[in-house]
């Protein structure tokens, strides 16, 4: 499972934009059903859009972003644009260094 949410966009990251923003790091997406932390799956299981999400991917900023949990944002990659919904966003240090991080259910 762990293996899943490691698997990340690599070379295509810097064409991604989350709310006009490029990530320094974007997961791919990974069934719903791994998402393992309670505290997620509830704030999920109460939003409206819950029956459309089946995927979630982690992504990564260097600096804080203006994001709401449950707040609905875009998300693209060249011509692909999607809606995702913020279900965490905190800070992290990961070798040596704060980052940002949002997991984000992909709406479908």
């Amino acid at each position: 499972m762990i293996e899943i949410m490691k698997e990340h966009y690599g070379e295509q990251t810097p064409y991604i934009l989350v709310d006009n923003v490029t990530p320094m790091m974007n997961s791919l997406p990974f069934q719903r059903g791994f998402l393992g932390n309670k505290k997620l799956k509830k704030i999920l299981k109460n939003h409206e859009l819950n029956d459309s999400v089946q995927y979630i991917m982690n992504i990564a900023f260097t600096t804080p972003q203006q994001l709401e949990i449950g707040e609905v944002i875009e998300w693209s990659m060249k011509d692909l644009n999607l809606e995702v919904i913020v279900l965490s966003h905190e800070r992290a240090f990961v070798k040596g260094t704060y980052v940002w991080i949002v997991v984000a259910g992909i709406k479908e």
